[in-house]
């Protein structure tokens, strides 16, 4: 089955439609110029990824929501509900892979304390070149940190429920703010890599 535009396969529209990496080369291969051309393709394909990321996340909540409805209808016992729950939670994870490479920064680096002395130079020299890309990281992370803190803001100006019980929106916010305190974590720790990477070519 082909697309109306054209002679692409119908299910190669649906993959290009969701999956954001086929946009992208490979900027760590070839010579100094062929790597700046990759970069430069990159950059330009930029444009597309919040657009991505969106149905990424409508994907993911629209599977979180069948593997929960499916586990809700299911009651414990082992039928047909119990196997879609399990399908829809292994996409729900898959999901959360591709949204994980978008935020986390640290899976496009080598380490560079092992091997011989060629091997450490060879990581050291990927890393250096990988870390173009931590400016878009940092700024994901300073988004993600301001929605973190609003949020946690916003559920600890919440009264209690019920006077004499515990406060649920102060336990809410008390959990948002370790996670803005994570994400405050990873902002410097991205920063400092940055910039030492920045700053020392050996």
């Amino acid at each position: 089955m082909t697309s109306r535009s054209g002679d692409t396969p119908l299910a190669q529209v649906l993959f290009r439609y969701v999956w954001p990496f086929w946009l992208f080369k490979d900027a760590t291969r070839g010579d100094r110029y062929a790597r700046a051309a990759a970069y430069s393709h990159n950059r330009d394909m930029r444009i597309y990824l919040p657009g991505y990321l969106a149905r990424w996340v409508l994907v993911s909540a629209a599977t979180l929501a069948v593997a929960s409805g499916c586990s809700a209808l299911s009651a414990g016992a082992m039928n047909v509900f119990t196997v879609l729950a399990a399908g829809s939670g292994i996409a729900f994870a898959c999901c959360v892979c591709v949204l994980f490479r978008y935020v986390w920064p640290f899976w496009l680096f080598r380490d560079a304390t092992r091997g011989d002395r060629y091997a450490r130079a060879a990581a050291y020299r990927h890393n250096r070149d990988m870390r173009i890309h931590l400016p878009g990281y940092l700024l994901r992370w300073v988004l993600v940190s301001v929605v973190t803190f609003a949020v946690a803001s916003g559920f600890g100006s919440l009264p209690a429920p019920h006077s004499g019980t515990v406060n649920v929106f102060a336990v809410i916010a008390a959990g948002w703010g370790i996670a803005f305190a994570c994400c405050l974590c990873v902002l410097l720790v991205t920063s400092y890599i940055y910039l030492y990477l920045s700053r020392h070519e050996h």
